[in-house]
C-alpha cells in the first residue's frame, strides 16, 4: 500500500505541537506529566476514531455515487 506523504504543514505543525509539548513537561511534575500524556492520548485516539469514520463515510458516498451513474 502506497503511503500518503505529509505536507510542509502538517510538518510545521508537528514541529510546534513537540516544542509546545516539551515547555509544558518542563512545566509539571511527574504526576501532572502522566495525566497530560493521557490527556494527549485520548485526543489523539478521538481523531483516529473521527478520521476513520469519515473516511468510511466518505468512501460509501462514493461508491453510491459510482452505483448510481452506472
Amino acid at each position: 500500500m502506497e503511503n500518503i506523504p505529509e505536507s510542509e504543514k502538517y510538518d510545521s505543525l508537528l514541529e510546534e505541537s513537540d516544542k509546545i509539548y516539551e515547555e509544558l513537561k518542563a512545566m509539571l511534575n511527574p504526576e501532572q506529566i502522566k495525566l497530560l500524556d493521557k490527556f494527549i492520548s485520548c485526543n489523539l485516539n478521538i481523531e483516529i476514531e473521527s478520521s476513520e469514520r469519515h473516511l468510511i463515510h466518505g468512501f460509501k458516498t462514493g461508491l453510491k455515487l459510482i452505483i448510481e451513474y452506472l
